[in-house]
């Protein structure tokens, strides 16, 4: 038996195993919350959670690795970390989190020595998808600090724009020279 054929026999054990792994890296209380919560609206990052781990299981268990395909499953993933001021590591670490999984069914297979090329190279994967699971970190923390600052601006707006009502035109505009 060959490493694919070990994956897809054991693709909803990698599923199930991988998911309680990523949702271990939440407060205690959170995990408890996120593994009976089944409803959508009441638990959305586990829901959400949960489709793109499988989705991902599947994509990597096929041939080859397609980036267009796996980029909405990753963003489901690290985008809600993003958001939650996880750091870069603790958000794109829950990949690496798979190698574990899989690394634990090769070791119990008969035939576990004999995969290690069949593995070298399906980490590889693994790695292709946490490189672009750091990407797409990077971008969500880019468009979280532009939302930062753009709401700065307008605070700072509306604070000219009241001074200006309250004083009228005595007020001085700080950027205009003084003579």
């Amino acid at each position: 038996m060959n490493l694919t054929e070990i994956l897809h026999e054991n693709r909803d054990l990698i599923d199930e195993r991988w998911r309680d792994a990523i949702f271990r890296t939440y407060p205690l209380d959170t995990v408890g919350f996120m593994r009976r919560q089944k409803d959508q609206f009441a638990n959305p990052v586990g829901q959400r959670t949960t489709a793109a781990i499988s989705a991902l299981v599947d994509l990597l268990i096929g041939e080859g690795l397609d980036s267009e395909a796996v980029r909405p499953h990753i963003d489901e993933i690290v985008r809600v970390r993003a958001v939650q001021d996880f750091s870069a590591s603790q958000a794109v670490g829950v990949i690496f989190l798979l190698k574990t999984v899989v690394r634990e069914l090769v070791r119990q297979s008969e035939e576990g020595a004999s995969l290690y090329g069949e593995l070298l190279q399906f980490e590889s994967k693994i790695d292709s998808l946490a490189l672009l699971s750091f990407e797409n970190y990077c971008i969500c923390r880019d468009q979280i600090n532009q939302l930062r600052i753009d709401e700065v601006k307008r605070q700072h707006s509306r604070l000219l724009e009241r001074a200006k009502m309250i004083y009228g035109d005595q007020a001085e505009d700080p950027d205009t020279p003084k003579h």
